[in-house]
């Protein structure tokens, strides 16, 4: 049943055990270390906090689905596990919850924390290059990943003959808008006489 506790834990990011407290996901936002080149995807790891946990009624619904038992003996081998968990934690001085982490009491009694760490398989830490651009011949290069080079050679007249507009002529564009509006703005006044 343990381990249908830290199922529901990483599915739900939260659970809360009566007698000991509440565990949640603390979120480290994603990071980028200059002087690497490393950019780090945002971790989620388990916290806890040692407050009254309430009946939820998800994972209730959770343990009986899982273990194919009514509502009612759901809450009935929660409670009876919250129990042994907590009646363990005060014997052994530690406890160690799968996929979440271990308790442990202190001289103080006080319940510290150690979580348990969770796999970055899939979201690896991203190498990043800088890009490097040669204005005057327009050839830009640019370095993404560990040691893969992609190399765009594109001269300004390459880019007039397949038709892509240069970033020089974009009031073109604009102005075009511009003198359409206006005539819609003109036509509506000459047809109308008045916004009314």
């Amino acid at each position: 049943m343990v381990e249908l506790l830290g199922r529901y834990f990483l599915v739900h990011k939260s659970l809360g055990i009566p007698g000991i407290g509440n565990f949640y996901f603390h979120r480290h936002k994603a990071t980028f270390d200059f002087s690497k080149k490393i950019f780090t995807a945002p971790r989620f790891e388990p916290a806890f906090k040692e407050s009254p946990a309430a009946g939820d009624k998800h994972l209730y619904e959770f343990i009986a689905k899982a273990q194919r038992i009514t509502h009612v003996n759901a809450i009935e081998q929660f409670n009876q596990l919250a129990a042994s968990l907590k009646k363990e934690l005060n014997e052994n001085k530690t406890l160690r919850l799968q996929s979440i982490g271990t308790l442990s009491i202190g001289t103080t009694s006080q319940i510290s924390f150690e979580p348990s760490t969770l796999r970055t398989i899939y979201f690896p830490d991203l190498v990043a290059e800088r890009v490097a651009r040669d204005a005057k011949q327009g050839f830009e290069t640019t370095k993404v990943a560990e040691n893969k080079e992609v190399l765009v050679v594109e001269k300004k007249e390459e880019r007039r003959e397949r038709g892509i507009p240069e970033d020089e002529r974009w009031w073109l564009f604009a102005l075009v808008l511009a003198l359409i509006a206006m005539a819609a703005i003109f036509y509506y006044y000459y047809t109308n006489g008045s916004l009314d």
